[in-house]
């Protein structure tokens, strides 16, 4: 019997987060049936392998009442669960679906919307989860469904969860179930509600279901930390749970809190309820990990817990996610002691060759076999006991692991692939005596197979579309005459699928292919160059792949700026993210104090040609030159170049507002003069329109400066006038605008123009262009 869970988390978070509906007594599922004369094709060898993070598993193999093997898997492609049933000869005995809406959450109305999550062969029944994305991020959203069905596929009962803080269930990570004691413990992942910052964080999370009621007993999936009751850890990119003497335990695949593989004691709190086997190397949630978990099992009669995955170096000799993998073994005793790590391979880290990710079955309390393919192709596989002590030498032979775990089945381990080199076929069942340690196959392949396709493509910024060899028997069909292609997402890093459709309605055939990250070390990166202010500069890159302009913090981050301050060479470092890996530093050029700064009109020493005004104001990309290579230093102002200053100060950042009458868009102050709109920096008139070449004041300078500060940066605009009052001309000064132009003053962003020696605050007159750069330098640098 299952030790019974601390129940505080289920039970402080359903007054006002857990929705649950219960349902009984349903019409049927319609689960349609067909005596087959073919088995469904597809493609899951190594899809138990991931690059970062792991997907939930959709291959499945059950021993029935009547000794013959079921096959369960979800087909993305045609949203529906195939169910096969196989003599151990290969025959197909039967074959029938089962309609991803008919397994779906409450509200869900097109397949397409239904999220694979699990299945389990439990003693006496069989469940299935699924779910749905929640964009709104409502809690009237049910975004799970656990099904229990009984061992005919009858189905008895279901419950649907809502307000369980997720956006994406089963996102990023994979979903395991464990039955105990009468309970369904399900562990998964998801994404969930936006935090304080704005990002949508992945993580772990937890179920815990009493079987006879399908009612929730307990469960976490807020955020907490790895000490909690269930053992919370963000990002979680893989999620096993097992038994050990009455008790769940969990293994999860961390790659921030913590960055490591970890073993949660379910229901126990504190730090001695879980322990770290593999400790991560690189940024807390960089995504890349180089290590992938690929199984979990408890040995009683040793008292240990049994996990299995690869890793590259975490030694630093490597950058995260780079290097060639080994698979790795560790054994832990059930009070979370010492655990005892072995590497089973010993591929160098610049090898061409690496393990991919293993999968562990449990034979008996104190057999196991670890299993993994390299990727060169062979396969290989070693039984221990359950201290981790090897039986035997690895056994190296042709065949493939895949996402389905292998059961016991007639005195031997079985499994099923389906192809072999991401090809689509039929399964091909492996079967390896527990005795002779032999290995045995049975392929059911029909005609009709897909070859040609790599394995992976790297991310090119298109659409990915390679074009495979379609055979059936010794025939080579031909696209257009004999079948059609389609693709499903194809463009960016994950994993893509190819469908294969024959033009005589027979069934078709789906290829996977993973398309991976480009390294930015290929992109296009130039830096301007930056003019020296004695304070750390830092120019923004410009960065583009394949003639696409990439985007800061979906395509890539900037890590660091170094040696950015004295003149001579600066550099700046970026890291890959979403579509990109790596990490690349590009230099770029700090210079002296041009004498003009470029530009003819400028008068060297002039009052303005500074490092603090000019050059700041060119370094920081908040003003330009005309299209003439002239400044106009003495030109007035327009109101709209102040809005394009402003915009440039604000970042560019996209907006939307109501056209004015008398604003061409498509000129250069087009997008300025809709973002200061949006944002009531800079107002039009009351006849809806905006006099872009209208010349600007100077107190008008000051009020739309004082905006910019007020709705953009946050700060009160307020001033008593006392400096102000201090300047010749500023009883001249608008009663409108004597509260902006004061706290200018206070500010040192206008001290007055000086005529004779004296200083005027000349309201009234047009700003120069000299003028406004010095403005908008101390608004950005010292006031901001």
């Amino acid at each position: 019997m299952l030790k019974p869970l601390h129940r505080g988390a289920l039970h402080r978070l359903a007054a006002t987060c857990l929705v649950l509906v219960v349902l009984f007594g349903l019409s049927p599922m319609t689960v349609r049936s067909a005596w087959a004369d073919q088995p469904y094709q597809s493609s899951n060898a190594g899809d138990q392998d991931y690059f970062r993070w792991a997907s939930p598993v959709s291959s499945h193999l059950v021993e029935t009442s009547a000794g013959d093997l079921m096959r369960v898997e979800y087909d993305e492609g045609a949203d529906v669960l195939r169910i096969e049933e196989y003599a151990d000869d290969g025959t197909l005995l039967s074959a029938r679906t089962m309609g991803a809406l008919e397994l779906a959450p409450e509200g869900v109305t097109a397949a397409q919307d239904v999220l694979w999550g699990g299945f389990l062969a439990g003693s006496q029944n069989y469940f299935v989860a699924t779910g749905q994305a929640n964009p709104t991020e409502s809690d009237d959203v049910h975004v799970v469904r656990v099904s229990k069905f009984d061992h005919a596929w009858n189905y008895i009962s279901a419950v649907d969860l809502s307000g369980i803080n997720t956006r994406v269930p089963f996102d990023a990570g994979s979903l395991r179930m464990l039955e105990a004691g009468g309970e369904l413990y399900i562990r998964t992942a998801h994404t969930m509600y936006a935090s304080d910052d704005g990002l949508n964080h992945q993580s772990n999370m937890t179920f815990v279901i009493d079987e006879a009621t399908m009612q929730p007993v307990d469960g976490f999936w807020d955020v907490m930390n790895i000490g909690n009751a269930f053992g919370y850890v963000s990002h979680s990119f893989n999620q096993f749970v097992t038994e050990l003497n009455g008790t769940a335990y969990a293994l999860d695949h961390g790659d921030a809190y913590p960055r490591a593989v970890v073993i949660k004691r379910l229901g126990a709190t504190g730090s001695s309820s879980y322990t770290e086997v593999l400790d991560i190397y690189g940024e807390i949630g960089d995504n890349s990990t180089g290590a992938t978990v690929g199984g979990f099992a408890a040995s009683e009669t040793r008292g240990t817990l049994l996990a299995v995955g690869t890793s590259a170096p975490q030694d630093g000799s490597v950058r995260p996610g780079a290097g060639s993998r080994n698979v790795w073994l560790s054994v832990t005793p059930s009070d979370l002691g010492t655990t005892s790590f072995t590497w089973l391979t010993s591929f160098a880290a610049d090898s061409t060759e690496e393990a991919l990710n293993p999968v562990l079955a449990k034979v008996n309390d104190d057999l196991f076999m670890v299993a993994w393919n390299t990727s060169a192709g062979q396969l290989n596989y070693l039984f221990v006991d359950g201290t981790g002590a090897r039986l035997g030498d690895i056994a190296t032979v042709e065949g493939s692991v895949s996402d389905c775990q292998p059961i016991v089945h007639d005195g031997a381990l079985v499994w099923y692939a389906t192809g072999s080199g991401y090809s689509s076929t039929a399964p091909v069942f492996y079967r390896i005596d527990t005795a002779t340690r032999e290995l045995t196959t049975v392929d059911t392949t029909p005609g009709l197979s897909v070859g040609g396709i790599e394995p992976s493509y790297t991310y090119t910024g298109s659409a990915i579309e390679p074009k495979p060899v379609v055979t059936r028997g010794d025939a080579t069909l031909a696209e257009g005459a004999d079948y059609t292609l389609s693709y499903e997402n194809n463009v960016h890093v994950g994993r893509a699928t190819l469908k294969v459709t024959p033009s005589d309605g027979s069934e078709a055939a789906v290829v996977h292919f993973t398309v991976m990250p480009a390294s930015l070390e290929d992109a296009q990166i130039s830096v301007p160059e930056a003019y020296y202010t004695g304070r750390p500069l830092e120019p923004a890159p410009s960065v583009s792949f394949n003639g696409m302009a990439l985007v800061e913090d979906r395509d890539f981050v900037i890590v660091s700026y170094d040696d950015n301050v004295e003149i001579g060479e600066g550099s700046v470092r970026l890291r890959g993210t979403g579509d990109f890996t790596d990490t690349v530093e590009v230099a770029f050029t700090i210079a002296e104090e041009p004498s003009d700064y470029g530009f003819p009109d400028v008068t060297p020493g002039d009052w303005y040609a500074t490092r603090d005004v000019l050059g700041y104001a060119l370094s920081h990309r908040l003003m330009n030159g005309y299209d003439n290579g002239l400044f106009g230093p003495y030109d007035f102002i327009t109101r709209g170049q102040v809005a394009c200053i402003l915009y440039n100060m604000a970042g560019q950042p996209a907006a939307t507002s109501p056209d004015f009458a008398d604003v061409d868009y498509s000129e250069y102050y087009g997008g300025a003069i809709r973002w200061a709109r949006a944002h009531g920096v800079v107002n039009g008139y009351g006849d809806n329109t905006f006099a872009p070449e209208r010349i600007v004041s100077r107190q008008e300078l000051c009020a739309m400066l004082a905006n910019y500060a007020e709705k953009i940066g946050g700060m009160t605009i307020e001033s008593d006038c006392t400096a102000l009052d201090a300047i010749s001309g500023a009883d001249q000064v608008a009663g409108w605008a004597r509260t902006v132009v004061g706290w200018a003053v206070d500010h040192a962003i206008i001290s007055g123009e000086v005529v004779d020696g004296v200083a005027q605050v000349n309201p009234e007159g047009g700003a120069w262009r000299a003028s406004a750069a010095k403005m908008v330098s101390v608004l950005h640098r010292d006031v901001l």
